[in-house]
């Protein structure tokens, strides 16, 4: 069932693909942190929630064990292109963080989903950056690379604290 906020959802959305973005591991000992990689492959649960069929929501995790960044990742590379191509209709990860650390990678990256009428979830809450208009769609955008600098904050606090306690 699709509740009243999920209405930027539009039928042409779910006749494409629902992406489920999970990123390199990141920090020190990540591969081994599970409720990490737990939370990850939740993401998949809201294109369910939000009435996509489930052959139509899929997990891209090839780039899980890459290093490197997001314009070297194989996956990141093959959902870029996928995007470009209109096959999706959603993509959903857990921190917006996670799709580049790079502010140009990202912005441009928020920019074909734009061009594309791809909605982003993050966490959940879907961002639907097609329904700005240009002017607002800059400031949009601005408040969303806020958002990812203080996830990446966070972030690397919590690496910080990961190392704090390893010694």
């Amino acid at each position: 069932m699709i509740d009243e906020q999920k209405s930027c959802i539009q039928p042409h959305h779910r006749s494409c693909l629902a992406i489920v973005y999970i990123p390199p591991a990141i920090g020190p000992g990540a591969p081994s942190d599970h409720r990490q990689l737990h939370h990850e492959y939740a993401q998949e649960e809201h294109p369910w929630r939000w009435g996509w069929q489930q052959d139509m929501v899929t997990v891209l995790d090839e780039d899980l064990d890459w290093t490197g960044p997001a314009a070297d990742r194989p996956g990141f590379q093959r959902l870029g292109r996928m995007i470009a191509e209109g096959c999706v209709g959603l993509v959903c990860v857990a921190a917006l963080c996670h799709l580049s650390r790079s502010r140009t990678m990202l912005l441009a990256f928020l920019q074909a989903c734009r061009h594309a009428g791809t909605l982003v979830a993050v966490n959940g809450r879907l961002i639907d950056l097609a329904r700005f208009p240009a002017n607002d769609y800059t400031q949009r955008l601005y408040q969303l690379t806020a958002a990812y600098y203080r996830d990446l904050t966070h972030l690397f606090e919590e690496v910080d604290r990961l190392l704090e306690d390893s010694d």
